[in-house]
């Protein structure tokens, strides 16, 4: 919607209310991994389900990593901040929605919290090219209207996508890409969310030069990611 205010029209994108990002709960853990399975298990397999669902619009997300993945569950504190300060609710509604002291929003219990994930941040998304398109049987492509409702990007082949450590080998090598980069990041996550660690760090091999000043080139920095893949 749009807002008009007295510095003039403001257009307004309103989302659903979600929770921390995944590096908040990694933090939870001290950044050692997380030991409890089932919380990595529901955190992927919810990632996945929504990588299943672009991949059949050829929708590639180019960015996937723990800060663009956020909890679905709002935190309590958050629940209750809104409930406190929603203030044109219905005075009926007012009523049933409990206080403070209401145990429906009190922080759950681990094994009662939801961990699944909802993926954001499509600033950086697009559109595969119909001549990368692989042609797979069943596989739905959208529409006209659909393909309307997206931005198509202007990747082209040796285009630099995705942060450092999730990035797909094939965007190293500088080639042709698809939605199986977003793969490539989901498997490089469940490596650190079990560890702690990323599984390819680049950079840390560079440390002691920039240090003292001497930062690695872009080429250093790939033809290290590529023998770290190949180790």
């Amino acid at each position: 919607f749009v807002h008009t205010g007295e510095h003039g029209q403001h257009p307004c994108l309103v989302f659903e209310v979600l929770g921390s990002p995944l590096d908040a709960l990694m933090e939870e853990y001290e950044f050692q991994g997380i030991s409890d399975l089932h919380i990595v298990k529901q955190v992927l397999l919810s990632s996945l389900v929504t990588l299943e669902h672009l991949d059949r619009f050829n929708v590639i997300h180019t960015d996937l990593k723990p800060e663009n993945m956020l909890l679905a569950q709002p935190s309590s504190g958050l629940r209750r901040y809104m409930r406190k300060h929603h203030h044109d609710r219905p005075a009926a509604a007012a009523s049933t929605t409990g206080n403070d002291d209401d145990p429906a929003i009190h922080e759950a219990a681990p094994s009662e919290r939801s961990f699944r994930v909802k993926i954001v941040d499509f600033g950086l998304s697009y559109v595969e090219p119909p001549h990368v398109r692989r042609q797979g049987a069943g596989t739905k492509r959208p529409g006209k209207r659909e393909q309307e409702l997206l931005y198509v990007g202007n990747y082209q082949k040796g285009t630099c996508i995705q942060t450092r450590e999730y990035r797909a080998p094939e965007i190293v090598l500088g080639q042709e890409f698809t939605t199986k980069a977003d793969v490539w990041s989901i498997g490089c996550v469940a490596y650190e969310l079990v560890t702690g660690r990323f599984l390819f760090d680049p950079k840390s091999r560079f440390a002691n030069e920039e240090d003292e000043g001497n930062f690695p080139s872009e080429e250093e920095m790939d033809a290290q990611h590529l023998r770290d893949i190949a180790a």
